[in-house]
This record gives structure tokens, sequence and C-alpha cells, in this order.
């Protein structure tokens, strides 16, 4: 039984290590000077002069918070837009059957096809409509291929909630709406 523990602790701890460890590098990285960073030698592994400089560069003289505003933004954007559309597709395909599973059919098949087969027809699509290098151009973008995942995931999520509940529910008032929120 203790031979079972420290296994089982010694696996855990190991595989803890194997993914912190990247982290810790990186930040370790972030904080050395760049004559550290170079120098070959594990003399430089431990023992270096910390300094904040790296970030100080960072978020002073790079575009690194414009980069991340721009990404904030089109993260947000395109996770609202794809559930605003995939829940409610989900749930009508999870309880009212809707297209007797040919929509849904065609909605994860989206997902068959490799995503550089559209790269042409979207560039050219948002060339003509001024979406190039936009954020509303991403939005759309990331949304195409987001929008058959989200709405299988969901479809298999609300195929598991027991009917009974929603019906509970509708006893007591609720709407479709309110069921669903």
């Amino acid at each position: 039984m203790r031979i079972k523990a420290f296994l089982f602790w010694f696996v855990t701890i190991f595989i803890v290590f194997v993914f912190t460890a990247p982290l810790g590098w990186i930040f370790l990285t972030g904080i050395k000077s760049r004559a550290d960073i170079l120098h070959v030698g594990i003399d430089k592994l431990v023992t270096f002069s910390p300094t904040v400089a790296n970030y100080v560069h960072l978020w002073k003289w790079t575009l690194f918070v414009k980069e991340l505003g721009n990404t904030a933004i089109v993260a947000v954007a395109s996770t609202v837009l794809v559930m605003v559309v995939a829940i409610p597709a989900a749930y009508s395909f999870a309880r009212f059957n809707t297209g007797a599973g040919h929509i849904l059919f065609l909605t994860i098949s989206t997902r068959m096809f490799p995503g550089i087969v559209a790269a042409i027809p979207f560039f050219f699509a948002f060339s003509k409509l001024g979406l190039m290098d936009t954020h509303l151009g991403l939005t759309l973008l990331i949304f195409y291929f987001n929008m058959s995942f989200a709405t299988f995931l969901l479809f298999g999520f609300f195929r598991e909630v027991p009917v009974e509940l929603e019906q509970a529910a509708m006893i007591d008032g609720y709407g479709r709406l309110d069921v669903l929120r």
C-alpha cells in the first residue's frame, strides 16, 4: 500500500513538474538581462541579477497593449456571437428535432473539411466587403470555424438535461426562453 501511494505521488509530482517547468523557465527568462539569457552555461541558470527591464520594455516600447486589446476585442466578440447563435440552435436540435437531424448534420459537416479550403473564398469575399484587417472580419472568421463545434457540444449537453426538469419549470410558469436561460 505504501509503494502504491509513493508511486502515485511520484507520478503526480513528475507530471506537475513537466507541465509547470516551461512556465517557470519563461518567468526566469523574463527577469534576466539579455546577456544572462544569451550566456551559455549552467552557472547563469541560477546565478543572475533579476531585472524588470524586459517587462518595462514590453509595456512601454512595444505594441503589446494594443495587440492585447485587439485580441480581447476579437475573442469576446466572437465568443458572444458564437454563443448567441449556437445556444438556441443546439437547444432546438435537442428538444424539437429541428430539421430531422439534417440541419444539425449540415452544421457539423463544416468541420469535416480543412479550414484552408475556405481560405481563398473568404479572402475574396472579405476583400470585396472591405473586411480585410478588421476586427469584424476576424470575428466573423472565428465565428464560422467555431459555430459548428459549439453547436455540437451544446447539443450533447442539452440532450442530457432531463425533459422532466423543463416540464417542471413550465408548470411553475416559465416560458421556453426562461427555461433555456
